[in-house]
């Protein structure tokens, strides 16, 4: 009896030895982070972006705000061997497919940081609407042992949420070529509105730069003008985040869909929607983003080297305006208020483009690294 005893006290010490002795070997867990918000929205477009390719790197002039954005989450080592291989399994959820890497540590005593490459499940990310709190376990394993699991609660937020800024100590990150995913050529209801601005008789087909003359880039603008006032879309001033954050400054994005189907639009909504419908027929579209506000441009010719704007807030009001251009459509439907929404636009304009808060978010650039969204 007394053998058998010390037996399973041997055991029971050579179990907290290993058990110990691995502890000793690695210490690690999550990096802190004063928010744990992720935007499926940036996730979906910037999904092709290598934050290390030299192309991508090139084509960006927001290299480094991209790697803020895709740092979902680290994890921090501090081997006590040289040489300490490491193997970090992200257990799988719904939101995202299981993964491994395996490196190693070379020095003891140094703390590295591990950014693990998150496999995300896009259909899912584009279907939640509102945050929803989700663990993600991560498994360690090191020189070929079990290290422990550790789990951490990330909020990902609604697909209309798109993140703009970031708090960063006493400075602001800018992500504003965000709003750029938003921005959907291909959804299916764009032909729809086409279609209906063919049928306002202003243009007989769509040819975006082609034939030359700039008179033929406004009758263009003007039909799809003519369609969405037709559909009965107006404007609507929601625009707040559904969920606070200590430091990401985000707006809620109506889909094309939902400001189809509800007729209404706030200046983000407008503007994305008409920068979507110019996209499809070969205008290059423009988001003048100013605080507060946002409001369209487009490029009058194929060489870009004229500009005009255009402030959808004047979707579904008819107000009295003249310019002498398109004299040739007075007496067209909706034409007062696209007149007047050419004039606000290119005040708006005026105002702020010499301000250190304006932006311009060309998405014939932004195309380079931010896809649409496809919702």
């Amino acid at each position: 009896m007394k053998l058998l005893q010390k037996m399973i006290l041997f055991l029971a010490i050579m179990l907290i030895f290993t058990f110990c002795s691995l502890f000793r070997v690695i210490e690690w867990g999550f990096e802190d982070k004063k928010d744990n918000s992720v935007y499926p929205s940036a996730v979906i477009a910037l999904a092709s972006y290598d934050e290390n390719n030299e192309v991508d790197i090139k084509n960006s002039t927001h290299n480094k705000s991209i790697r803020v954005l895709k740092d979902y989450v680290s994890i921090n080592l501090v081997p006590e061997e040289d040489n300490t291989k490491i193997e970090v399994e992200v257990k799988e959820s719904d939101y995202w497919y299981a993964s491994k890497a395996v490196f190693t540590c070379d020095k003891a005593d140094d703390r590295y940081i591990y950014k693990p490459v998150i496999n995300w499940k896009y259909d899912v990310l584009r279907k939640l609407n509102q945050p929803t709190p989700v663990n993600m376990v991560i498994q360690l394993t090191v020189d070929g042992e079990d290290a422990g699991e550790r789990s951490k609660t990330l909020t990902l937020r609604s697909i209309n949420e798109c993140v703009f800024a970031m708090r960063d100590g006493d400075r602001l990150i800018d992500f504003n070529m965000l709003f750029a995913a938003y921005v959907n050529e291909d959804h299916p209801l764009i032909q729809q509105i086409l279609k209906e601005g063919l049928e306002t008789g202003i243009i007989k087909s769509y040819k975006g730069y082609y034939g030359g003359k700039e008179v033929h880039v406004y009758a263009q603008v003007l039909s799809i003008w003519n369609a969405l006032q037709k559909r009965g879309i107006h404007y609507s001033n929601l625009i707040e985040s559904s969920q606070s954050s200590p430091i990401y400054f985000s707006q809620r994005v109506r889909t094309i869909e939902e400001a189809l189907t509800y007729s209404q639009a706030n200046c983000v909504d407008g503007t994305v929607l008409f920068a979507s419908l110019l996209k499809a027929i070969g205008i290059d579209p423009v988001l003048i983003r100013v605080p507060g506000h946002m409001f369209l441009g487009f490029y009058v010719n194929r060489k870009h080297t004229k500009m005009d704007f255009l402030e959808t807030t004047f979707l579904g009001t008819e107000e009295e305006g003249l310019q002498k251009e398109l004299t040739q459509f007075l007496g067209v439907e909706s034409y007062d208020s696209f007149i007047k929404a050419i004039e606000k636009g290119n005040a708006k304009y005026l105002q702020y483009k010499d301000s250190a808060t304006f932006r311009m978010i060309d998405i014939k650039e932004m195309r380079k690294y931010i896809k649409p969204i496809g919702m």
